[in-house]
């Protein structure tokens, strides 16, 4: 009687877990850390998907939405942290480390398609059957034509994504359902939201209007802010004034005079 061969993301989590083991037996305590994240994301992935943590979550008379797409994201990774009172791993963490990383990409590939999206059926099928029911030759052409601009850029936005969930600290999660929008950019490059860049912009309100500065004996003057009576050194510099400039969307004015508001700089 055959077996089943033994999942590719099973192997790799014992190869992680065996080194991490070893590190341990040879006096590197950090590594106890490393057995417990390993140990949390092995859980993590069986529950979440699943069924299981829709169903933890309900018995707990928790919300069980972040957890019906069986999806290993922000809100879900968040969620069952939270339901089991564990610190870690969080989602940020998951996606800076390509070992981590690498095993959630593994769990979700052999989890495979939702019963949901198995039930769809081929779409490619469904858009050929359409595009085919145009009577006329150049339309069917022309629609054809759309489709594949379409899936091009449909592919060219996953190669995007993937690229950008291995940069240690961006959230790429916050590129679907639509959000990829100049303010979902920033957000998930910087941790920013519309309202925190806001208030960041109101800041640098501040920081470059001379009326206000002068009740603190400091001047805004080519793009820094420094003292007036104390050897005009710089208290912000130039690097840092730009900096919160380009997390905030706003355009540095380039003389002493007031800011010109917030006119947004593209992340």
């Amino acid at each position: 009687m055959s077996t089943s061969p033994t999942p590719l993301s099973a192997t790799f989590w014992e190869q992680l877990h065996g080194n991490a083991q070893k590190k341990f037996a040879a006096g590197n305590h950090k590594a106890s850390e490393v057995l417990t994240t390993l140990e949390h994301l092995r859980i993590m992935c069986d529950s979440i998907l699943s069924d299981d943590a829709a169903a933890e979550a309900r018995k707990r008379k928790l919300s069980p939405l972040p957890f019906l797409k069986k999806a290993i994201n922000e809100a879900s990774v968040k969620a069952f942290l939270a339901m089991r009172d564990w610190n870690g791993p969080i989602h940020v963490t998951i996606r800076g480390n390509k070992d981590y990383r690498r095993y959630v990409q593994l769990r979700v590939k052999e989890a495979g398609p939702t019963t949901k999206r198995q039930a769809v059926g081929d779409p490619q099928r469904r858009i050929d059957a359409a595009i085919d029911s145009i009577p006329s030759p150049d339309e069917r052409d022309i629609v054809r034509d759309q489709v594949e601009q379409g899936r091009q850029a449909i592919e060219q936005l996953s190669t995007m994504r993937d690229v950008v969930a291995t940069v240690s600290g961006v959230d790429a999660d916050r590129f679907e359902d639509g959000k990829l929008t100049k303010e979902g950019i920033r957000e998930a490059f910087t941790g920013l939201n519309v309202d925190d860049a806001e208030a960041l912009r109101g800041l640098l309100r501040l920081l470059t209007d001379n009326d206000f500065l002068q009740e603190f004996d400091l001047k805004y003057e080519f793009f820094r802010v420094k003292t007036v009576s104390y050897g005009q050194s710089a208290v912000i510099s130039v690097n840092q004034m730009k900096v919160l400039a380009r997390l905030a969307g706003f355009v540095l004015p380039s003389d002493d005079g007031p800011s010109d508001a917030a006119a947004p700089i593209t992340p």
